[in-house]
């Protein structure tokens, strides 16, 4: 017994340096504590239990931690995808105080990007509407495009975008197929500037601004 106190003492003290290693970013040093408790305390299950949760949350702390530039990015996919990140890691069933601390900073951090969503959205449809009155709807599209990528449930954004889609479409359907027309009448030039015309008007993505790109390419 009095063997059991002595082990699950020393096993305290390593654990405690051990989480203080980790804790300032020491990982490797951490490591070595828990091995060195180990060996003198085999069968203390809190360092055991220390030494497994640092091997599941050390990885997914330095994907945290190298995303996070996303905070101030434009980029709404890897900032949907790191927030879709966050929330697996908010969902770990697994509870101790390394995990849970884990856990909170990726709450903390899925916030912060939810927050940069909303400024994104926000700053997009300002920018639509500017460009729509000074008559820019190509720039309107892609900028109420921009905010509703960033918020899905942004109506206004949406039925702008919608609006404008619909006006657009058919222009850039129809100087394409004027470019189709003067490439049968060997008109080249004039294909080229009609397959250019379709670039000002459609936006990328667009069926017809994507069909023009290729058909210029034999121009350039």
């Amino acid at each position: 017994t009095r063997w059991t106190s002595m082990s699950r003492g020393l096993g305290d003290v390593y654990k405690r340096q051990a989480q203080k290693a980790y804790r300032s970013g020491q990982v490797q040093q951490a490591e070595k504590l828990i091995h060195d408790g180990l060996a003198k305390a085999p069968n203390y299950d809190d360092l055991v239990k220390l030494r497994n949760d640092i091997e599941m949350i050390t990885p997914l702390a330095k994907r945290l931690e190298g995303s996070e530039q996303l905070v101030g990015s434009e980029d709404v996919t890897a900032i949907r995808a790191m927030i879709t990140e966050c929330e697996s890691v908010m969902n770990i069933r697994t509870q101790s105080e390394e995990v849970d601390r884990i856990k909170a900073k990726a709450a903390t951090f899925a916030q912060k990007l939810k927050e940069r969503l909303t400024e994104i959205t926000t700053q997009a449809t300002w920018e639509g509407d500017q460009a729509l009155e000074q008559g820019d709807k190509r720039m309107a599209l892609i900028a109420y495009r921009k905010a509703v990528n960033a918020d899905p449930g942004n109506q206004k954004a949406e039925l702008a975008s919608a609006k404008l889609q619909k006006e657009l479409t058919p222009l850039a359907k129809e100087h394409f197929q004027q470019a189709l027309v003067h490439e049968e009448l060997g008109q080249s030039e004039l294909a080229e500037a009609e397959f250019e015309r379709v670039l000002e008007i459609a936006i990328p993505g667009d069926t017809y601004y994507d069909r023009a790109i290729q058909k210029l390419k034999k121009y350039r």
